[in-house]
């Protein structure tokens, strides 16, 4: 759809709930029939929904291209919860680079990093005698892949 300024904007702009479910639901329907369509938008969790392949351009410039689900995995981490954390395996997951927080009450959050291994964290919290709560995978958004994408370009 184009606006007065002849510029490209996301087709669900403007439209109420219902015709905002209508548009992307035709949009992922025409995707499945083998369609391609090319959205320009600022509406990021709008494409996340309804795109598989993404491109951001930054300054005239394609800085990232690929399919949408590759990209936003590059960077997951791992949430584990725990009852709690004994001292020796909060040191050998500090030495792991494991982000380690308080939650509520006695529990802990355990954030591990991209490129650790989720069994050899769950080994140490095992050995530790760490009573595990919930283990949550965490993806990047397409806002934050696009978000982060953009400041390395600029540094």
């Amino acid at each position: 759809m184009h606006s007065q300024t002849g510029r490209v904007r996301c087709p669900v702009v403007g439209l109420d709930p219902i015709a905002r479910r209508e548009i992307r639901d035709l949009i992922i329907k025409m995707g499945k029939l083998g369609k391609t369509l090319f959205i320009c938008s600022h509406e990021l969790s709008e494409v996340e929904m309804v795109c598989d392949r993404i491109g951001i351009i930054h300054r005239g410039k394609l800085i990232k291209h690929g399919k949408l689900l590759d990209l936003i995995l590059q960077h997951r981490t791992v949430e584990i919860d725990v009852s709690s954390l004994p001292d020796d395996a909060r040191k050998k997951l500090e030495a792991m680079e494991c982000g380690i927080e308080k939650g509520e009450g006695t529990a802990v959050k355990v954030r591990i990093p991209s490129g650790k291994e989720i069994y050899d964290i769950l080994e140490v919290l095992k050995a530790g005698s760490a009573d595990i709560i919930e283990v949550k995978p965490q993806k990047e958004s397409l806002e934050e892949l696009f978000i982060r994408t953009v400041k390395e370009e600029a540094s």
